[in-house]
């Protein structure tokens, strides 16, 4: 940890958002005494409880020469810090557990070096994350994490989050066994090998812990099935069995699926493409060595539809050597191509190698069915694995035949590896859907902002003209958030993100920006349970903008991610819409400044114009003016 005298922080006022935690930026050099901390810390609903707490929120206002932004939930928690956390470099993990430790009295850790231990050291091509987990009394917390961000070029730590739990007390005597729960284990995965165990603190919200056995097998997929220690249930679950050896320089060459020439899986110019086949006994398996890819078929296997884990230890299955003889077969060869693919998309654009950045074994099923009807018209990922349907063999094919949806599902094992949401529901849930929609569609060369157009056959259903018109989801039909909102579904609640996604291609920002920047985002992301809100979104991509685009247009794009944001009703409140008094109000005075901008008589910052743009259609005139008018006037009450 290297120390430097200059404060620096490339932040500016506009990126400092309050959300619903009470998210409040102090302006620079606003503060800088202690009595005038705990004025701010009265703004943002923080209840300083001691003197070193004080201190160390003055100190931070002192070294942030541009600006800090604290978040604060409910329980008086502090969850996020925006701005520069040290005048210290960070250079390894215990300087970045240094960083935890200086603001331990606002994060209300007693103990750093008992109750925070070192997770995982992931790297973007801008930022090296540090991640630590809570344990308490010795036993891990599941879901509760600390991370730190720092900048790969500078060295400084510049950003954190925080999940930590204060105040928490469990009885950590189990009322079953391990042996019980080994039990529990077996008798619903037919004795699968089960190699470890643990103890820990098992929650997926914040207000319902609880403790469980962690049961770890030598299985495919999550490898852990969580137990609880109390009542014998089990909370989490989803494994496969695995039994493979390599066999290599093998090639598959064109069949009547991948290249049938209405619903062609592979595109036109691949006739072959080279897989590895590992051998046990007569059987084979596909798999991909270098990219550490395993297929597994099973024709007889299914799935109850009540249940996204039943993952039996008979899933491995033969191919014949001809790897043609059947459907079953050409959708293994079918889901290794369109994987392929995607793993290269993500290694190619961020140095991302698997599902996890560490070229981890990753486990691929193309022929899931359903017990209920035979085949399965969905797709899915289950940590290192992914899941597809065949489709109902009419009106559509293989969910494994459209590199969108492949797209969507490696991305939600991309985004389990870094943020750990699955399993998470309301706008964490939704925003997990968000991006693994926007990496899917990211992950097609067309811009079509729909997912799962190739599933469906043409010349069939909807599909009478020879073009496919259907599709999963229509990411181009706009969806406007509100604080009141109560989604559906996931699926429902992450159009509003995925629309943003959208805006942001039509605004301007080509592919191989808007991508690094929504991969980029994840590192300013909550990570853990259901604490990430579509508020902390906007404000991680506004702050992945500004380490994507370095040039002399940085502000600009700034500009066009807010734009669209804004335009799905995803606000930033230090900057509401219309607000170009920056009183936190719209009022007359607004409209003069907005009249005399359209006139010309004054001009706008950047961000400015994004907040004078009321109507969202990229520009500042007449009709803006008409709208501010008719808000302040009480004849609409939203733009």
């Amino acid at each position: 940890m290297k120390s430097y005298t200059k404060k620096m922080l490339s932040l500016t006022s506009s990126l400092l958002i309050a959300a619903q935690q009470c998210f409040v930026a102090m302006p620079a050099g606003a503060v800088d005494t202690p009595s005038e901390a705990e004025n701010y810390a009265q703004t943002i609903g923080l209840e300083l409880n001691s003197g070193a707490a004080k201190d160390t929120l003055s100190n931070l206002i002192d070294i942030n020469d541009e600006g800090l932004a604290v978040a604060v939930d409910d329980n008086n928690n502090v969850t996020q810090i925006d701005g520069l956390l040290s005048n210290e470099t960070v250079d390894n993990s215990n300087d970045a557990k240094d960083i935890i430790a200086k603001t331990s009295e606002l994060l209300g850790i007693d103990n750093v070096n008992r109750e925070i231990r070192l997770d995982d050291v992931s790297e973007s091509d801008y930022n090296k994350v540090y991640t630590f987990k809570q344990f308490y009394q010795g036993l891990e917390m599941v879901n509760s994490y600390i991370t730190v961000v720092v900048d790969k070029e500078t060295g400084e730590a510049e950003f954190l989050n925080s999940s930590y739990v204060s105040d928490f007390s469990i009885n950590t005597t189990p009322a079953i066994s391990v042996q019980q729960a080994n039990n529990v284990v077996n008798e619903k995965f037919n004795n699968i090998s089960i190699i470890g165990y643990d103890l820990v603190i098992y929650s997926e919200n914040d207000n319902d812990f609880k403790l469980a056995w962690r049961i770890k097998t030598d299985a495919i997929g999550v490898t852990e099935v969580y137990v609880d220690a109390v009542t014998s249930e089990i909370l989490k679950d989803i494994v496969v069995d695995e039994a493979l050896s390599p066999v290599y320089n093998n090639r598959i060459y064109s069949n009547s699926l991948l290249l049938n020439y209405s619903d062609k899986i592979l595109p036109d110019n691949v006739y072959s493409f080279d897989v590895d086949v590992s051998k046990e006994g007569s059987l084979y398996y596909l798999r991909d060595i270098g990219r550490n890819l395993y297929v597994c078929v099973d024709p007889s296997y299914s799935r109850a539809k009540s249940s996204w884990a039943p993952y039996e230890s008979h899933i491995l299955k033969s191919y014949n050597n001809q790897f043609n003889s059947s459907e079953v077969e050409q959708l293994g060869v079918a889901v290794l191509y369109n994987v392929k693919r995607v793993y290269d998309f993500f290694n190619s654009n961020f140095g991302h190698k698997g599902f996890d950045g560490k070229n981890s074994k990753f486990y691929l099923v193309p022929n899931v069915k359903s017990t209920t009807n035979g085949r399965e018209s969905n797709a899915w990922s289950a940590g290192n694995a992914l899941w597809f349907g065949e489709g109902n063999g009419t009106t559509e094919q293989s969910f494994a035949s459209d590199i969108d949806v492949i797209g969507h599902e490696f991305g939600h094992s991309v985004t389990g590896s870094k943020v750990q949401w699955g399993g998470s529901n309301g706008q964490t849930g939704a925003l997990n859907e968000a991006y693994a929609d926007i990496f899917g569609e990211y992950c097609d060369n067309t811009r079509e902002w729909q997912i799962g157009t190739d599933i469906y056959k043409k010349n069939t259903g909807k599909n009478t003209t020879n073009k496919k018109t259907t599709c999963i989801r229509d990411l181009t039909i706009r969806k406007n958030h509100s604080k009141s909102a109560n989604y559906a579904s996931n699926h429902e609640g992450s159009k509003v993100i995925s629309h943003a996604a959208y805006w942001m291609d039509k605004l301007g920002i080509e592919a191989n920006t808007a991508v690094k920047i929504w991969f980029t985002s994840l590192d300013y992301l909550p990570k853990g349970g259901n604490k990430a809100t579509f508020d902390d979104c906007r404000k991680a991509v506004v702050r992945a903008t500004q380490k994507v685009v370095q040039n002399k247009a940085q502000s600009e794009y700034v500009v066009k991610v807010k734009t669209a944001f804004n335009r799905v009703h995803v606000y930033d409140n230090n900057e509401i819409i219309g607000d170009l008094c920056h009183d936190g109000k719209l009022d007359s005075f607004d409209l003069v400044i907005l009249k005399q901008a359209v006139m010309g008589t004054k001009s706008l910052t950047p961000a400015e114009r994004a907040q004078a743009d009321l109507n969202f259609d990229g520009k500042v005139n007449s009709a803006d003016v008409t709208l501010l008018q008719n808000y302040v006037l009480g004849k609409i009450t939203d733009f």
